[in-house]
C-alpha cells in the first residue's frame, strides 16, 4: 500500500462487531439463496462467536489470486475510504491470542472500532501479512 493512499474498505457487521475488508478483494455481494461455488468460511466459529443463521444475511465472495472464499455476514454496510494513518496494528496481547493473522489492523469508524480482515488468511492463501507504515511489533 502506498504511503498516504486511501484504502477503499467494505464495512459489514457480523455478530454485532464492525468488520472491514479491502473492497478490491470482494468479487461481489451475494444473497443467501444464491448458489455459489467456493469454500465457505465460518468466521463466527473461527473467532469463537456463537453460531449464526446463514439464511438471514448476505455473503461476500472474496478473492486473492486464484484463491476464493465465501464469507457469510449479518449486514453489509458501506464502502468507506480509510487512510493508512487512521489504522493501527493489533495490540501485541490481542495479536498473540489469535491463532492466525486474520485481523491485520484496527481502525475507527465514528465511535466504533473497525477490525480489518486479512483476505489471504480468510481465503486460505499463503501471502505476506500486511505491513502498516510506522507500526512496530513488540
Amino acid at each position: 500500500m502506498a504511503d498516504g493512499a486511501s484504502l477503499e474498505i467494505l464495512c459489514f457487521r457480523l455478530g454485532g462487531i464492525l468488520w472491514g475488508i479491502e473492497a478490491d478483494r470482494v468479487d461481489r455481494i451475494a444473497r443467501p439463496e444464491e448458489v455459489l461455488e467456493g469454500s465457505v468460511v465460518d468466521l463466527t466459529r473461527a473467532i469463537g462467536m456463537a453460531a449464526r443463521d446463514d439464511a438471514a444475511g448476505r455473503r461476500l465472495v472474496l478473492r486473492l489470486g486464484s484463491a476464493r472464499a465465501i464469507l457469510s455476514v449479518d449486514e453489509v454496510l458501506d464502502l468507506v475510504p480509510l487512510s493508512p494513518n487512521n489504522l493501527a496494528a493489533l495490540p501485541p496481547l490481542i495479536a498473540r491470542a489469535l491463532p492466525d493473522h486474520r485481523i491485520w489492523a484496527v481502525g475507527k469508524m465514528g465511535d466504533e472500532i473497525l477490525l480489518l480482515l486479512d483476505v489471504a488468511t480468510v481465503c486460505g492463501a499463503d501471502a505476506p501479512a500486511k505491513d502498516l507504515a510506522g507500526s512496530k511489533e513488540g
